[in-house]
C-alpha cells in the first residue's frame, strides 16, 4: 500500500512538473514587477521580517495587500538567484507539486482507496485555471496559502476524529499544528483567513459521536476551534497595524444598487463555475466593464448566474442540515466538505464583502480543490448506479481520468507557455480582444521593455485610438514614452 501511495505521488509530481516546468529564458511578467522586480523588501531577510509591520509591497500602500510569508519567501529565493526569474518560476513549480501531493492526501483522507484520490488530485493538477498561480511569480501567495490551508485542514479533521473518540491527548498536538498552519495561510494570502468556516464543516462531519446530543459535540468544537479564532484576531490585529484598515474604505460597488450589486454577484458566480468546468478562455484580466457594466446585455447571464448560486446555497445548506439531523456516510461527508471549499472560499471574492479587486482565475486556486472533489465523487456515483460490471466500471473511470490528464495536460501547458512569456501572454490578449486600450498599453510596455520601438509605437497608437479618455493611459503611456525615448536616445514620439 505503501509503494502504491509512493508511485501515485511519484506520477502526481512528474505531471505537475511536466506541465509548468520553467524553459531557459522564462522571466516575470505583469505584477511581477511590482510585487517582486520592484520591491525593495525581498532584497534581504531581515527587510523581509519587517514587512510582517508593512503593506505588501510595502511601496504600494493603497493596493491594501497584507502578505508577509509570500514576501518572506520572494526574500529566500533572492538570496538564491537574485532576479533570475527561471529559480522564482521553480519554487513555484515545486510549491504546486507539493499541492498536488496534499489534494492527494486530503482525498485518501476522504477515502482511502487509492483511484479515488489519485483521480482527485490528478485532476486537479492539470486544471487549466491554475496556471496564473503556478506561471505568474506573483500567484505564489495562492500556492503558499494553499499549502498551509491543506496542512491545517488535514491535522484538523485528524484531531477532530481524535475527539470523537475521546483521545484527546493525540488530538492536542494536532489542534496546536493545525492552528499554526491556518496563521502561515492567512499571512500569506487574505483567503486564508476564512479558514475555519471549513473546519467547522470538517468538525460536523468528523468530530461526531453517533447519536450524541448537539449541546456537547457543539461545546467541544467551540473548544476545539478556540486556538483558530485567537490566530484570527492576531492575524487582524497585524494586518490592522500595517494597513490601518481591515477591508477598503470604499468598496468597488458601494455606490451601486441592490440591482446592480445581484447582477454583478451573479455575473460572477457565473463566470467563476465556466472557468471550472470549461477553461478553454482565459484571459489576463477580466475587465470589470467587459463582464459586469453592461445589465442590458448580460441580464439574463446574471439572472442565471443568481439562480445557479442559490441552488448552490440550498444544497449547501441542506447538506449541513442533514448532517446535523442524521448519521453520514463517507460519500455525504465527501460532498459537504467538498461544498465547503467552494463556498466558503470563493463567495469572499464575489463582492458580497467590500473588495477592491475584480475577478481572477487565481481565486478559484482553493475552490478548485472542493471541485475536484465533487466532480469525481459525482463520477463515481454515477458510474457505479450504471448496470454494469465493477471491471467494466474500472475500465470506463480509467479512459476518462487519461482523457481529462491528455486534454487537461495540454492546455494548461499551452496557458503556462503563454504566461511565462509576457510578449505571447499579451499577443494571446490581444488576439482574443482586439483594440481592447488597456491590453495595448501593456503590450506597448512589452514591446518597450524589449527594445522594439517600432511595435510600441504602434501599439501605443491604437491604444489611444480606441479609447482615447481612458483613464489608464494617463497613467501608463509616459512610462511607455520614456521606455521608447531611451531606447531612441531622443525625444518622445510623435503621434
Amino acid at each position: 500500500m505503501r509503494a502504491e501511495r509512493a508511485i501515485s505521488l511519484a506520477v502526481l509530481a512528474l505531471i505537475a512538473v511536466a506541465i509548468h516546468a520553467p524553459r531557459a529564458h522564462t522571466d516575470f511578467s505583469y505584477d511581477d514587477y511590482d510585487f517582486v522586480l520592484n520591491n525593495a523588501a525581498i532584497r534581504s531577510p531581515q527587510r523581509a521580517l519587517d514587512s510582517f509591520a508593512e503593506p505588501f509591497p510595502p511601496h504600494l500602500p493603497d493596493r491594501g495587500i497584507y502578505r508577509p510569508v509570500t514576501n518572506l519567501s520572494y526574500a529566500l529565493d533572492y538570496q538564491l538567484w537574485q532576479l533570475d526569474g527561471r529559480g522564482f518560476h521553480w519554487t513555484n513549480v515545486a510549491l504546486y507539486a507539493l499541492v498536488v501531493g496534499l489534494v492527494f492526501a486530503l482525498a485518501r483522507f476522504h477515502d482511502p482507496a487509492s483511484g479515488f484520490a489519485f483521480a482527485v488530485a490528478a485532476l486537479f493538477a492539470v486544471h487549466p485555471v491554475h496556471c496564473e498561480a503556478v506561471d505568474s511569480v506573483t500567484g505564489r501567495s495562492e500556492l503558499l496559502a494553499a499549502s498551509f490551508v491543506l496542512v491545517s485542514i488535514l491535522a484538523f479533521a485528524r484531531a477532530a476524529q481524535h475527539c470523537a473518540a475521546s483521545h484527546l491527548t493525540r488530538a492536542l498536538p494536532l489542534t496546536v499544528s493545525a492552528a499554526a498552519a491556518y496563521a502561515l495561510g492567512a499571512f500569506s494570502k487574505e483567503v486564508g483567513a476564512v479558514l475555519p468556516g471549513v473546519l467547522a464543516v470538517y468538525f460536523l462531519c468528523y468530530g461526531r459521536r453517533p447519536d450524541e446530543p448537539i449541546a456537547r459535540w457543539s461545546g467541544r468544537g467551540t473548544l476545539l476551534l478556540a486556538p483558530f479564532a485567537a490566530v484570527a484576531l492576531a492575524y487582524f490585529a497585524a494586518r490592522w497595524h500595517a494597513l490601518g484598515w481591515l477591508a477598503p474604505e470604499q468598496g468597488m460597488l458601494d455606490s451601486q444598487s441592490f440591482a446592480f450589486r445581484m447582477h454583478t454577484i451573479g455575473m460572477s458566480w457565473l463566470q467563476y463555475m465556466r472557468q471550472l468546468v470549461a477553461p478553454a478562455t482565459l484571459h489576463v484580466d477580466y475587465y470589470w466593464d467587459q463582464f459586469f457594466q453592461r445589465p442590458r446585455h448580460t441580464f439574463a447571464a446574471a439572472l442565471a448566474g443568481c439562480v445557479l448560486l442559490a441552488a448552490a446555497l440550498l444544497a449547501f445548506a441542506a447538506l449541513i442540515g442533514r448532517a446535523l439531523r442524521a448519521p453520514r456516510s463517507s460519500g455525504e461527508r465527501t460532498l459537504l466538505c467538498g461544498f465547503s471549499f467552494v463556498a466558503v472560499f470563493l463567495l469572499p471574492v464575489m463582492h458580497v464583502l467590500p473588495t477592491l479587486g475584480w475577478m481572477s482565475e487565481r481565486y478559484l486556486f482553493l475552490p478548485s480543490v472542493g471541485f475536484c472533489l465533487l466532480v469525481v465523487l459525482g463520477v463515481r456515483e454515477v458510474l457505479r448506479r450504471i448496470a454494469v460490471a465493477p471491471h467494466a466500471q474500472r475500465v470506463a473511470a480509467g479512459v476518462l481520468l487519461v482523457i481529462v490528464i491528455a486534454a487537461g495536460g495540454v492546455r494548461s501547458h499551452q496557458r503556462a507557455l503563454e504566461w511565462r512569456d509576457e510578449l505571447l501572454l499579451w499577443t494571446v490578449e490581444d488576439a482574443a480582444r482586439p483594440n481592447d486600450a488597456r491590453i495595448l498599453t501593456n503590450l506597448s510596455l512589452v514591446y518597450a521593455r524589449r527594445g522594439q520601438t517600432t511595435e510600441a509605437a504602434d501599439a501605443l497608437r491604437r491604444a489611444r485610438a480606441a479609447e482615447p479618455r481612458l483613464a489608464v493611459l494617463d497613467r501608463i503611456e509616459d512610462p511607455i514614452e520614456d521606455h521608447l525615448r531611451a531606447s531612441r536616445g531622443g525625444s518622445r514620439p510623435q503621434d
